[in-house]
């Protein structure tokens, strides 16, 4: 997923892993979020314990569900369209600009 200061992908987020890259010439996409990923926000305490009490012992299941989570956001951001474009300039690269 592209936002306006990185690139984040999801599955290795949900993993437990890095899934945050810097913006790169070779990575393409048509759909952007127009506002930077902020990476100093608070871990969903009360979801995670809501989730603590309906498996107990399933960590698993918690997991299976957060990532789910994570791809079905992924697919909604996918889906709408942002304030950004991509059309082709005349040197034939790609730039971004304002719908």
């Amino acid at each position: 997923m592209a936002a306006k200061n990185m690139l984040v992908h999801l599955p290795s987020l949900v993993e437990g892993k890095d899934g945050f890259l810097s913006h790169s010439e070779s990575y393409f996409t048509g759909v952007a979020l127009d506002y930077p990923i902020d990476l100093k926000v608070a871990e969903p305490k009360r979801g995670l314990a809501f989730l603590s009490q309906l498996w107990p012992d399933d960590q698993e299941s918690i997991q299976t569900l957060r990532s789910g989570l994570a791809t079905a956001c992924y697919l909604i951001l996918a889906s709408r369209r942002s304030s950004l474009s991509w059309v082709p300039s005349e040197a034939g690269k790609a730039q971004s600009h304002e719908c």
